[in-house]
């Protein structure tokens, strides 16, 4: 008798709960890889959660990012039983995981919306993990905005190996002037936009960011 072998069994790949490139295809989608921080693409299907992403990817405490992270069942006011998918999930260096839902304001407080999302916030309330909502106002909030919109293009550029290192040591405690900073290291622009997209700089995200704008080593004042 002919013995057949098991075939071995494939580890699942990481990806969403709810893939919405294929369950929205009508409307308009779309994915963002940023190594080291999103398993896989973070997706999203809406234009605030497409700046969402960026704008949590460019804090200096976001770890991971993870899009449709899980799908749950929570009960709503009348006690019926519903399922419900995040926007996104971010865990921290800090350890901290922290559930979001992207929403406009104004569909936030609207009656439709206005129960659906306590009883939501309601079920994460025993929860380790941490719910909260992430509006537009955020989001668009300027100019911190326009900067992550200028920033997300230098977070995948590849610089050379001791770029970081070398600017780094040349940085004291004390804020410097990116005009300054590119006198003394003999660096270009987009270098130093590149080093703060990838988290070696910090900048005062309340101020415009350009070559008058002050940089400074993460942790600094």
């Amino acid at each position: 008798m002919t013995q057949h072998k098991p075939k071995p069994t494939k580890a699942k790949e990481a990806g969403p709960a709810r893939n919405l490139i294929k369950k929205s295809p009508f409307r308009t989608t779309g994915g963002a890889f940023i190594a080291g921080i999103t398993p896989y693409a973070a997706q999203w299907e809406s234009y605030l959660e497409r700046y969402a992403i960026p704008t949590f990817a460019l804090c200096h405490d976001v770890q991971t990012i993870l899009s449709q992270p899980f799908t749950e069942d929570y009960k709503d006011s009348l006690g019926k039983e519903r399922s419900y998918t995040p926007d996104f999930l971010i865990k921290t260096t800090q350890g901290r995981e922290l559930v979001i839902e992207i929403k406009s304001l104004r569909f936030m407080f609207s009656d439709q919306a206005l129960d659906i999302h306590t009883a939501i916030a309601n079920h994460f309330l025993p929860k380790s993990q941490i719910f909260r909502f992430c509006v537009d106002s955020q989001i668009e909030d300027l100019p911190r905005f326009n900067s992550i919109k200028l920033l997300f293009r230098y977070v995948s550029s590849n610089i050379r190996g001791d770029l970081a290192s070398t600017v780094c040591q040349l940085m004291g405690n004390a804020p410097i002037a990116i005009s300054e900073l590119m006198n003394l290291t003999e660096v270009g622009l987009g270098e130093i936009y590149t080093l703060i997209a990838q988290k070696h700089l910090s900048i005062d995200w309340s101020k415009p960011l350009n070559k008058d704008a002050y940089v400074s080593l993460p942790n600094k004042p």
